[in-house]
Formats: structure tokens, sequence, C-alpha cells
């Protein structure tokens, strides 16, 4: 609900200059646990392009549209990035954010500490 509220600018944020539509956007899910299997079925129902990185391959959610990518590809990519890892393992850091997407969206959805929060903040 709030990347829907980002994308139509309703709320204090807005994702663009002018409000946009998630239907056709990308989304990197970083970490194919249940929380991010969770949101892969939502972002497979707003019709987003869905990719993944996990520490193993999902074969069963390939043949449900999902495609795996490497987590640098996935990075530079995609309009949204969601970090759904296990509780503090860390898979952000300055050499990520350096080639993260321009004017894309970070979800920080796990628990614990999953970024370098000052490499973050820089």
């Amino acid at each position: 609900m709030l990347l829907l509220m980002l994308a139509r600018g309703v709320g204090k944020y807005q994702w663009q200059k002018m409000p946009t539509e998630i239907m056709g956007k990308s989304i990197g899910i970083i970490g194919l646990g249940a929380l991010g299997k969770a949101i892969a079925n939502l972002a497979l129902g707003f019709k987003m392009k869905v990719f993944y990185f996990s520490s193993h391959r999902k074969s069963d959610w390939e043949k449900r549209g999902l495609e795996y990518m490497d987590l640098k590809t996935l990075l530079q990519n995609n309009d949204v990035a969601a970090i759904s890892t296990p509780t503090n393992v860390k898979v952000l850091g300055k050499p990520e954010f350096e080639i993260i997407k321009p004017n894309s969206v970070l979800m920080y959805l796990s628990s614990g500490e999953a970024l370098d929060k000052q490499a973050f903040i820089e």
C-alpha cells in the first residue's frame, strides 16, 4: 500500500514528478523467503515485472514468472528493490548503493540490519 501511495502521490511523498502506476514497473526482491514470496505474489497481481536474488534458485517461482538476477544486476535495473532477507543478513553496503538505479525505490522489509546505515545516508 505504501508503494501505491508513493507512486500515486497520496500522502507526504511522491516517487516521481507526476503520479504514476506500478503496473509494468519492475521490482527486484532480495531474499525469497516467506516475506519475499508474499511480496512477489502482490507484485505479480499488480502486473509488475518481478525479479529476485536469493542464495538458492527457486525454479517453482521462476515457473510462475519470476526471473533470477544476481544482486548487482538487480540493483542496477529495477524500479523498486525490496529487501526481505533473514534477520541481520547484511546485503547492501557502499558498493551496492553506488550502483543502485537512480530514482528507484528501496523497500526495507527485513528485521535487523540488512544494510550499512552510513552508506545508505551517504
